[in-house]
Parts: structure tokens; sequence; C-alpha cells
């Protein structure tokens, strides 16, 4: 491996990468709940009082989505064996979960029976909800394509494979913040 391939203190260029977008995604949502508590700040009351959300039913499917982080985990471990079969399953069952998570997050807007452009509370829920399943998404979606070349035995697979356990855990904690601004602080 050649020095221009190595980055900060012998990591990879890709791993520096993606600990460099993470800070940026984290320095985004930083600005999105500064948003959500400068709005409940100006408005009385907080939430609106026609607002009831299942704070239950969210609770459990983001249980659902911690718990995807012990596939995602185990995944990386298997990958880093090397056991790419057992690693590609485990990504379908973080995925399966994960897309679980998403499925109940899009009734769950189709059911509050507000969305953006009702009101201050209605417009900032939206836009949590909305770019934080963004970024879920996507992390479905590159753990396709990781599970892909993990079958196909590429050797980039076992470093693809943690760095998109990085990105999962950062989705994970994103998603536990939603739930605790949106829930459970009132």
């Amino acid at each position: 491996m050649t020095v221009a391939s190595r980055g900060v203190a012998g990591a990879s260029a890709p791993r520096v990468g993606l600990v460099v977008w993470l800070a940026s995604e984290l320095m985004f949502f930083a600005g999105l709940f500064a948003a959500y508590f400068a709005l409940a700040a100006a408005n009385e009351p907080w939430p609106p009082a026609a607002v009831d959300l299942p704070a239950l039913r969210a609770g459990l499917f983001c249980g659902v989505l911690v718990a995807s982080g012990v596939g995602v985990y185990l995944a990386a471990r298997a990958a880093a064996a090397p056991d790419a079969s057992a690693a590609a399953g485990w990504l379908g069952l973080t995925m399966l979960a994960g897309g679980i998570f998403l499925a109940d997050q899009v009734l769950e807007y189709r059911d509050t029976g507000f969305g953006i452009g009702t009101d201050a509370f209605g417009s900032i829920f939206a836009i949590l909800v909305f770019f934080h399943g963004l970024h879920l998404l996507a992390g479905l979606v590159a753990m396709a394509v990781v599970a892909g070349r993990l079958l196909s035995g590429s050797a980039w697979a076992a470093e693809g494979t943690q760095l998109l356990a990085y990105y999962w855990y950062f989705v994970i904690l994103i998603g536990i913040a939603v739930y605790a601004v949106l829930y459970l602080i009132r």
C-alpha cells in the first residue's frame, strides 16, 4: 500500500473520508435539532395541543432500529474473519430490521394528521423524520451493494462492511435522538 492511499495516522483514505463526512452530517442534524428547539421556544404550546404522537409505537420501532446494530456489528466481524456469506446474511437481517423501521416511519407519518404545511411543529417533525429516513434508506442501499460485493469476493468487502457499520451506527444514534426529541421531550 502506498503512502498516498493512507490517511491520518495510517487510516485508509475511505475511513478518513467517512469520518469527515459523518462529522458534517452530525453538524447538519445539530442544525435541525437547534431549529426544533428554537421553534419550541417561540411557540406555545409545543407541540400543539392537537398533536398526539404514538410514543410507545415509535419507541418499539426505534428499538428495532437499535437492535439492527447487532446485525451490522456481526456482519463486520464476519467480513473481517473472512466469512463473506455470514457477513452478507447478517447484512440481510440488518436490512430487514432497517426496512421495518423505515416502513413504520412512513406509515406513522401518514397517520399523524399533520404535515410539513400544517404548522411549525408539523414542518420540523416532517423535516427531521424525512432526513433521518433518507439517511436510513441510503444505508439500506449501501448494505445491498456491500452484500453483493461480499458475495462476489471483492477484496474491498471487509473494509466496506466496517465502514458501512460505522455509518449505520450513526443512523441509529440519530434515530435515537430524533425519537427522544420528537416523542419524549415535551
